[in-house]
């Protein structure tokens, strides 16, 4: 990977392991080293694929302005620590072949306004290219659309769940069904603890330089 970015922007390479009963085993977005030279270098880094481990999910993005690029992306895999590593076969890992829009064939990648994402020669080599030059540009909230694969003719069964990916590493998981009294849902709310809750919140964020939104693009892998 490398980066042509302005201040404060930054290249990210994130894996994520989805277990059983939809909880998330190990995680990593490269926070703590993003790519942001304009040489290119091997990122790698390693994690623990739990046994109850459902599917795998790994990507890239950008963040905030400029250009990243990506090439040659692999996945290998070991039983034991100390096994030699077993390559894991990945579709068109190598960004060879170009879709529909000049995105890359096999994989998944935003919309995010203001922000590209293509297929480009490199010497004799195709690579994924994300770029913004727009520092305007915002993903508009109102533009996100939300779909499943649920039958409402059907009667879903208590605790069933939605979910649908918003974006790099966010989620929506959305209750479908929930056991409820004929008043109410279960458990019942505690209006005092409620109140508790929302003195707290409003007490941090008085307090608190906290970011609530921010600005992306990025291409599941």
């Amino acid at each position: 990977m490398k980066a042509d970015v302005a201040e404060n922007g930054s290249g990210h390479f994130w894996l994520r392991v989805d277990r059983e009963d939809k909880k998330m085993g190990f995680f990593y977005n490269m926070d703590d080293k993003p790519v942001i030279k304009s040489e290119w270098q091997s990122y790698e880094f390693t994690g623990k694929v739990d046994a109850d481990a459902q599917q795998i999910y790994f990507g890239g993005f950008l963040k905030g302005e400029g250009a990243v690029w990506a090439d040659d992306i692999k996945l290998f895999e070991r039983d034991n620590e100390g096994d030699n590593w077993r390559p894991v076969t990945i579709k068109n890992g190598g960004f060879e072949t170009a879709g529909q829009n000049s995105n890359a064939e096999g994989w998944f990648t935003g919309p995010v306004e203001g922000y590209k994402y293509a297929v480009n020669l490199s010497g004799n080599n195709k690579i994924l290219e994300i770029t913004n030059n727009n520092s305007a540009a915002q993903p508009d909230p109102s533009s996100i659309t939300i779909t499943t694969s649920v039958n409402y003719k059907a009667s879903p069964e208590p605790g069933k769940v939605a979910n649908a990916q918003l974006g790099a590493n966010i989620e929506a998981i959305i209750p479908i069904v929930l056991y409820c009294t004929t008043e109410h849902t279960y458990p019942a709310g505690s209006t005092e603890n409620l109140a508790i809750l929302r003195k707290e919140i409003n007490a941090f964020l008085t307090n608190t330089e906290l970011p609530i939104a921010w600005r992306s693009g990025w291409a599941m892998w």
